[in-house]
């Protein structure tokens, strides 16, 4: 189990980030979800995780799901998690590589956001679905509310 210090400033950031999306990082035809947006740079929730200068377009179409305990990445996939691993740095959390529990943690925020993306439901229901998420990992879901985001 990750811990709410950890995990906090993480859910922060993909909260604060979906208030300010003005539609899911997806392909115009729903058929796949991206990290970010090759037409205006708009970034899914694990996106916004990827600062500039880390973002590689080979990174497009892989999940972060490892699927296999104690996985270790390479190629292409260990470049989408060093990625990730400079962006959850920059955000004040010092780890040096991701855990299977922080990988299956980010599959979900994934889903929620591809869900939203492949047109499967809403963006309220985008919002029930982060509040759910924070409440099962006893997170304050305060950045949901346009007045923490603004």
């Amino acid at each position: 189990m990750i811990s709410p210090e950890i995990l906090q400033p993480i859910f922060d950031r993909v909260a604060t980030h979906f208030l300010s999306m003005p539609h899911p990082s997806s392909a115009s035809d729903k058929s796949m979800c991206y990290y970010r947006d090759e037409y205006d740079d708009n970034r899914c929730f694990i996106g916004a995780l990827i600062q500039d200068e880390d973002y590689d377009p080979a990174i497009e179409g892989l999940s972060i799901r490892s699927h296999h305990t104690g996985y270790r990445p390479v190629g292409t996939r260990a470049t989408l998690e060093i990625a990730i691993v400079r962006g959850l740095n920059a955000l004040g959390i010092k780890i040096d590589d991701l855990t299977d529990d922080l990988r299956d943690t980010f599959d979900e925020l994934q889903v929620i956001h591809d869900g939203w993306g492949e047109a499967k439901y809403g963006r309220e229901d985008v919002k029930r679905r982060l509040v759910e998420f924070a409440e099962a990992r006893k997170l304050s879901d305060a950045a949901l509310t346009s007045e923490v985001a603004a």
